[in-house]
């Protein structure tokens, strides 16, 4: 008999396969038999074979759609080779069939044919493939000589609201690869939200169109849901300058960042997560500043911001006053510490000359050893850090300290250190407030610390969460780069005298626009342009906003103060809309609506500059994040854009 992988056996008209007889068949003239199972499923697709016999030895042809359909009785006609019988399947679910045929060979010759398994070989070991993925993998399969296996499991074809559905197809030239290792090629762009099947066709259609069918050879397909980043949610932008990703389709980079120790230039894009590459930044700037030579533009319009003028570039990489010290760079003082150079003593490196003895260190008379401070950020994380060695068992207590602008010292992170008999790093961590002047590393005698003497190298303090490899700079501060951050991410400062980039508003009319902007200001005085796209000639002004007296003032049109707000140095998200969906011109602070204006059309491409300046002068004193342009009315998506801003950059409430 016939049997599939089921175990069921496979009936003609209802009838079974005998074995060492004849297929027992009662109709076989003109009606279309179907091949199924006993348990009624239909079985038969892709099948390639010579043909199935009834018992009066007439010939029945199995046509590809899974029927059977009676021929003329041929059984003196000579017969040429059957076919190799393959591939006989479950039309239901896929599962192969296997047993034997008895086929008719040539007239009085009979003998039975193998139906192989060859299909569906090795549908368990697909399986545990795919449900063994550390991805989701809706289909694996996997070819060699003996036989393939495939295992699916489709997963929704509909997104969840904000994401889409991104399925990839690849290709690993090796049967059953572990999907997780090994070599994989993508070798298909499936569109975002394919639907499973679309995806399964353009699959198989590889392993057919690019193999010939030759193994061995595996193939699996991805499945995840991505959250809709700012320009795929709301595309159509005409410009779009961020340090962040705002396209999953976009390929380009953020920013190109020229060195200033030699100028060289490298182009930063984004890391896994869609920030801004600071690891790639910093490597490159290696400790000196970084300033920006271009931010391009994401929109896919070209529209990328340069400045070729080294000293009107904005800053991305700053360099501070890092303290990098060896014991130069301790002082003990207090009721009767004393300090001297203990010669004859190897630091952690192994090396003499550099270590310092710390002696008649006593808690009750307020004894203290110190680093040298080091000029802080505010908002910022420092770390200091000290090798010390002393007797075995015996203690002391340290801390990072700083100092206010009302000269207030503030200790923090005090913890007590035991002492091991060998050199051992302690270290500190505080996070610097608003006012914070400078820091320094302190080690203290409290009461309960038993230490009298021990031995100190290394000071160090850094702009760090952590303490770095130490650096041995004979007691001079070092260099260190970081890049520039507004609440903690990454953003380019505008120094206020020089540093701008040029905006070309050709396409836009200010009858039809939006514009979102991420700044702050350092300073709220003064005449400053942070961004213009439209000029004053003819009353066509699109500035959101420029600052004045104090004064954030949006101007549109004929309205120089269009709206108004008071000025602040936080960070804030100005958004002007203009359109005939909204009906006129609106201004809006971190949300917040601050007046309309009628609507007017046009637009003035007659000024330079337009990113932190305009016509050269009147100068942007602050920071700068994003900035989103519309040549579009999107007040309907105004406060989906303006949250998927806010939540990135934490901007208001």
């Amino acid at each position: 008999m016939i049997i599939d992988t089921n175990n069921d056996e496979l009936l003609i008209n209802g009838q079974r396969w005998q074995r060492g007889g004849y297929l027992l068949a009662t109709a076989y003239a003109t009606d279309q038999i179907n091949i199924t199972a006993r348990d009624g499923r239909v079985i038969g697709k892709a099948i390639e074979w010579d043909r199935i016999l009834d018992k009066d030895k007439n010939t029945f042809g199995l046509d590809r759609d899974g029927t059977v359909t009676a021929l003329t009785n041929i059984f003196n006609s000579q017969v040429k080779s059957p076919y190799k019988i393959d591939a006989l399947r479950d039309v239901e679910n896929g599962t192969a069939a296997y047993g034997e045929l008895m086929i008719y060979r040539s007239p009085g010759e009979w003998q039975y044919e193998t139906l192989d398994q060859y299909h569906g070989a090795y549908d368990s070991e697909a399986a545990t493939l795919r449900s063994g993925a550390t991805a989701t993998l809706e289909l694996y399969y996997t070819a060699q000589a003996d036989g393939d296996g495939i295992s699916e499991l489709s997963q929704s074809n509909t997104p969840t609201s904000g994401y889409k559905i991104i399925r990839k197809l690849y290709y690993a030239e090796r049967a059953q690869q572990d999907p997780d290792t090994g070599t994989w090629v993508q070798f298909a762009d499936v569109a975002a939200n394919t639907s499973f099947n679309d995806a399964k066709t353009a699959l198989l259609a590889y392993l057919k169109e690019r193999t010939g069918g030759t193994v061995p050879i595996s193939l699996k397909m991805t499945w995840e849901e991505v959250e809709l980043l700012l320009l795929e949610e709301y595309p159509g932008a005409a410009a779009a300058y961020s340090l962040r990703l705002l396209d999953n389709t976009y390929t380009g980079d953020s920013i190109r960042v020229r060195r200033a120790s030699d100028n060289a230039e490298q182009d930063i894009g984004f890391d896994a997560n869609g920030d801004l590459d600071t690891e790639t930044l910093l490597a490159h700037c290696n400790n000196n500043k970084g300033y920006v030579k271009t931010w391009y533009d994401q929109s896919g319009n070209g529209n990328d911001a340069t400045q070729t003028t080294t000293a009107d570039q904005p800053m991305i990489v700053d360099t501070r006053t890092n303290l990098v010290d060896n014991s130069e760079g301790i002082s003990a003082f207090g009721g009767g510490a004393t300090q001297t150079l203990a010669s004859s003593e190897a630091d952690p490196n192994g090396s003499s000359g550099t270590v310092v003895e710390i002696s008649n260190f006593q808690g009750s008379t307020g004894d203290r050893v110190q680093s040298n401070t080091v000029n802080v950020i505010p908002i910022s994380p420092y770390t200091g850090s000290l090798y010390v060695k002393g007797t075995n068992g015996e203690t002391i207590t340290y801390y990072i300290k700083r100092k206010n602008t009302s000269a207030t010292f503030v200790g923090s992170g005090l913890t007590e250190h035991t002492f091991n008999g060998s050199w051992q790093r302690i270290e500190s961590t505080m996070t610097t407030l608003a006012d914070t002047i400078d820091c320094s590393f302190y080690l203290r005698n409290e009461s309960y610390s038993t230490a009298d003497t021990f031995y100190a190298w290394g000071s160090q303090v850094e702009q760090n969460d952590t303490a770095t490899d130490y650096i041995l700079s004979n007691g001079s501060p070092g260099s260190v780069g970081h890049v520039v951050t507004e609440n903690g991410t990454p953003a380019l400062e505008f120094d206020g005298s020089n540093d701008r980039f040029p905006f070309d508003s050709t396409g836009l009319d200010i009858g039809d626009l939006s514009s979102f902007f991420v700044m702050k200001a350092n300073v709220a005085t003064g005449l400053q342009f942070p961004l213009l796209l439209s000029g004053s000639v003819n009353n066509k002004r699109w500035y959101p906003p420029f600052m004045n007296l104090g004064y954030f003032y949006y101007a549109y049109a004929a309205q120089i103060d269009a709206a108004v707000a008071t000025a602040n140095t936080q960070n804030n998200l100005h958004t002007a809309i203009a359109g005939t969906t909204q009906g006129n011109w609106q201004a809006f602070l971190n949300g917040n609506n601050l007046g309309s204006q009628t609507l007017q059309t046009g637009i003035d491409t007659n000024f330079t500059d337009g990113i932190g300046a305009v016509n050269g002068a009147n100068f942007f004193n602050g920071l700068m994040q994003e900035i989103v342009v519309y040549d579009s009315d999107q007040s309907t998506n105004r406060t989906g854009i303006e949250t998927d801003i806010n939540d990135y950059y934490s901007i208001y409430p």
